[in-house]
């Protein structure tokens, strides 16, 4: 797991440049989270499914989120759901694919009701 993990890291680092959000504590644990085999092939079956892969993982994000005190006056901070959105962009990149098909959101996560910029590669 722990590979998962730095690879994504760098992944991420490689397209977005160090941001502060890669070095806080929470962030490692949800990429752990995300990284998980079953979250891997949820996102990957979404992405093949021509899906947001968002909606593999968002229950668990929006669960970590509120776990963790990110969601402050029940929402999650806009800078905070771009970054994740980069995360998962990083994961979906590693497995070839490049871009959501924005026009087949099926439903609209709680926090996440932007999807398309939850999403931006």
């Amino acid at each position: 797991m722990e590979a998962r993990v730095e690879m994504i890291k760098a992944g991420f680092k490689k397209r977005y440049g160090d941001r502060a959000f890669l070095k806080e504590k929470s962030t490692e644990k949800l990429i752990e989270i995300l990284a998980e085999e079953n979250n891997i092939k949820n996102i990957l079956f979404l992405c093949l499914a021509g899906e947001q892969p968002l909606n593999a993982v968002v229950d668990q994000i929006e669960d970590f989120a509120e776990a963790n005190g990110i969601v402050v006056n029940g929402k999650i901070p806009d800078d905070w759901k771009r970054n994740v959105g980069k995360l998962i962009g990083t994961i979906t990149h590693f497995i070839g694919y490049d871009r959501d098909n924005l026009e087949t959101l099926q439903r609209t996560p709680k926090y996440f009701n932007n999807a398309s910029t939850f999403n931006q590669l």
